[in-house]
């Protein structure tokens, strides 16, 4: 089970660097100081379990910002954590719904970590009981079928050589009614309605078709990765299916990736060892996402064709004011090393991070730091205003 995104807003940088070290070890944090910083995190990092906002900040108000939010995801859990404000609007707020929880600053951790549990139960609930019917399948198969998926792509950059080395792929829904979606807000919708493989070529193809074209225009090293599921490795044809892919655009080894999160990716019972390796012998890559928050079996992991350790966001964030996540990240690097892995740090936002990153040998580096995920037509633009630059 992988930590609940929650979302802090507060203009204060003390104040979100206080929330950060007391709720960062059991919350995957965005942390904005404003209501455009809001959103694009909604856009880029979203869904939400829950948004904790203060009330009084320049241009748009805590309130305003949490009803813009329900609008934007409205299964996103709204609270409130501030030390003034007009207390009848927030109570009329609270009693309309507007609101599921309002603390006044300062509250006590075990108070505050209460509460956001309570919320994020409450997100689930409410978004396993709106998962269901037949509906939510004709509506994933229709997007399919009408092409409302987007191609996006975060760079991953290499902070010793200052290089692009390559991206990310990641979908994007263009919803009719609901506007841009991240994957989280529609991956379990499509599992449930049996759309993952025909999403799974769909992503392929895309990035197939980018990555030939940016080695052909841009840098010829550049290579694509493309997250996969257990369930996609499950399938005996998903071998074929990929090297389809890879061929259709006469890819070389090494410009194509795969990700599959660790906990998947060493269950030996989920993933069967003969479809790695034969995607191995195709020169496609397999990288481990969110490397560091499973329970990894070492001897598993040397038995893997594993070219890529990609270290999860928890450490990350709080790599420049804490010594154990530094510590744990410096060990990653250092098993990399061991095992010939390369590594990569996702989630670097600050340069605090990427400097700390840099002293303990981690070069590669994914996150907004770098830049925000971006749809595929933007990254040439992007790619040639990074060439020559720190």
């Amino acid at each position: 089970m992988f930590p609940d995104k929650v979302l802090l807003v507060d203009d204060d940088p003390n104040v979100l660097n206080a929330l950060r070290r007391t709720l960062g070890k059991f919350y995957h944090l965005g942390l904005a100081q404003d209501a455009e910083q809001a959103f694009i995190l909604l856009e880029t990092e979203g869904p939400f379990a829950a948004a904790l906002c203060d009330l009084s900040m320049p241009g748009m108000n805590g309130l305003e910002l949490l009803r813009e939010l329900r609008r934007r995801d409205p299964g996103i859990i709204r609270m409130v954590l501030s030390g003034t404000g007009d207390m009848s609007t927030v109570i009329a707020a609270v009693n309309d719904g507007e609101i599921f929880r309002f603390h006044t600053k300062p509250v006590p951790t075990d108070v505050l970590l209460a509460s956001i549990a309570a919320a994020c139960d409450r997100h689930h609930h409410e978004a396993a009981s709106s998962q269901s019917g037949p509906e939510r399948s004709e509506n994933i198969a229709a997007a399919i079928r009408n092409e409302e998926f987007r191609l996006f792509v975060q760079p991953q950059y290499d902070v010793l050589n200052r290089r692009v080395r390559g991206v990310e792929a990641l979908a994007r829904w263009q919803h009719p009614a609901r506007g841009l979606l991240a994957p989280g807000a529609f991956l379990a919708q499509v599992e449930t309605a049996g759309e993952m493989p025909r999403l799974t070529d769909w992503m392929l193809a895309s990035a197939c078709a980018a990555i030939a074209e940016w080695r052909e225009t841009l840098d010829p090293d550049l290579a694509i990765a493309v997250n996969i599921t257990a369930n996609d490795l499950a399938d005996p044809d998903f071998p074929a299916r990929v090297a389809a892919a890879a061929a259709s655009r006469d890819l070389p080894h090494g410009a194509l990736e795969l990700e599959l999160v660790e906990g998947a990716a060493l269950d030996a019972d989920a993933v069967p060892l003969a479809a790695l390796d034969r995607l191995a012998e195709m020169g496609i890559a397999l990288s481990l996402d969110d490397f560091g928050t499973g329970y990894s079996a070492f001897a598993r992991l040397r038995s893997l064709p594993v070219k890529k350790l990609k270290i999860d966001r928890i450490f990350v964030s709080d790599a420049d004011i804490d010594d154990s996540a530094l510590r744990i990240i410096q060990a990653i690097v250092s098993l990399g090393g061991d095992l010939d892995l390369s590594v990569i740090a996702e989630g670097v936002e600050t340069a605090e991070q990427a400097d700390a990153l840099k002293r303990i040998g981690c070069k590669m580096v994914q996150g907004f730091l770098i830049a925000h995920p971006m749809p595929a037509a933007d990254f040439p633009a992007w790619f040639r205003s990074r060439l020559g630059k720190p």
